[in-house]
Parts: structure tokens; C-alpha cells; sequence
């Protein structure tokens, strides 16, 4: 786009040195096409504006939208850590009890063999 604003000018300033007076018609062209290529330029330049513009709102929305996906695994990690505690809460539990049990099994049967043997012996 600039470079053909440099040759419209460079063709103005041509038409001016080289056959001053001569040639309206040309040299009005010339500047029709120049004032035609500044409206562009200035419409790209709008554009670029406002792409730039959209472009920086979609990003602070990604941005927004991986912050609170971050924010939403660090959660689920935290609540996936609390319930691996108490999980692990629950079966040091359930070892206690099955530990328990098995004194009170080896009690018992203890007992019941020493009463077997006491009654062997009592006949």
C-alpha cells in the first residue's frame, strides 16, 4: 500500500518537472488515484485497528478462561487430596480394626484350647 502511494507521488512530481502546464487530465488522474490509495490505506489502518483490538479482547477472554480452568484442576486436586487422606484415614482404621480382631480371635482361641486341655486332663 505504501509503495504505490510513493509511486503516485513519484508520478505527480514527474508530471510536474518534466511538462509543467501540460496534461491536466493526467496530472487530475493522478491525484484522483492518489486521494483513492490515502482513503485505503486509512481504511486498512481501520481495520488493523480494529483487529487488533479484537484480537486483544479474545485474548483477555483465553487468558480469563485458562485462569479459571487452572483454578478448577487446582481445586479438583485439592479435593482429590483431602479425599486420598481421609481414605487413607479410613483403612488405617480398618487395619486397626482387623489387627484388633485377630488379638481378640487369638484370645479366644487360646482360651478355648486351654480349656480343651484343662478338660483332657480333668477326666
Amino acid at each position: 500500500m505504501n509503495k504505490n502511494l510513493n509511486t503516485a507521488n513519484k508520478n505527480l512530481r514527474v508530471a510536474f518537472r518534466n511538462e509543467p502546464g501540460t496534461k491536466a487530465a493526467e496530472l487530475e488522474a493522478l491525484k484522483e488515484d492518489l486521494k483513492t490509495k490515502v482513503q485505503d490505506l486509512g481504511t486498512a489502518n481501520n481495520t488493523a485497528l480494529g483487529l487488533r483490538s479484537e484480537l486483544a479482547s479474545l485474548s483477555k477472554k483465553k487468558e480469563e478462561e485458562l485462569t479459571q480452568a487452572n483454578d478448577k484442576i487446582t481445586s479438583m486436586e485439592k479435593q482429590f487430596q483431602e479425599d486420598l487422606r481421609t481414605k487413607d484415614r479410613q483403612l488405617e482404621a480398618a487395619r486397626s480394626t482387623i489387627t484388633n480382631l485377630k488379638q481378640e480371635l487369638l484370645k479366644i482361641s487360646s482360651s478355648k484350647s486351654e480349656e480343651a486341655w484343662q478338660a483332657d486332663y480333668t477326666i
